[in-house]
């Protein structure tokens, strides 16, 4: 196989199958740019472009499993007796090219939850109240915006803290810090 066909094999390869692109959700579009593929050399079939970028996937997706660096997929595939030296760099250069948008993709795909996606706050103070101590003591009212990974519409919520609260929340973000920095 020619090395720009190998290139555009696994090319195809790493956007239909990790980074999911919008464009080739489609079994339509899947199939439109495997034809385009089995173009480009006349001794290959639909069939077997389909092969080369479903094990081309496997490999792919076995090494943004493992968070692999680029160095690391290149000792893995030349261990393995099959893939060619201009298959390795084929990969290689691919992984490299889209190292950071395969990250993000399998980050995003291995956490279900809901995520913080904005905070905003500001400070009031209160000019009028029931009770005289409360006029003039401050409160921070903040404004969450979380969602599920890729929701068109986040949930809002707003609460109001005043001092005590709001020095307590600090202590516990300090613990889940240092917690963290440990790890």
């Amino acid at each position: 196989m020619l090395p720009e066909t190998t290139e555009a094999v696994i090319n195809a390869a790493l956007r239909m199958h990790l980074l999911r692109e919008e464009k080739l959700v489609g079994a339509e579009a899947k199939e439109a740019l495997i034809a385009q593929l089995a173009e480009l050399e006349e001794s290959l079939t639909v069939a077997d472009v389909e092969t080369l970028v479903q094990s081309s996937s496997a490999v792919l997706e076995r090494c943004a499993r493992r968070g692999a660096s680029a160095a690391q997929l290149e000792g893995m595939l030349k261990q393995e007796e099959e893939v060619s030296a201009d298959q390795v760099e084929a990969y290689v250069a691919a992984w490299r090219k889209h190292e950071a948008k395969i990250s993000e993709a399998m980050r995003a795909r291995s956490f279900f939850g809901t995520t913080l996606q904005r905070i905003s706050w500001r400070v009031d103070v209160a000019s009028k109240s029931r009770h005289i101590e409360d006029i003039s003591e401050p409160c921070t009212i903040v404004e969450l915006e979380i969602a599920p990974p890729r929701a068109a519409n986040p949930e809002i919520v707003r609460f109001e803290m005043d001092r005590d609260s709001l020095a307590s929340l600090q202590g516990e973000v300090s613990k889940v810090r240092a917690l963290l920095t440990s790890l």
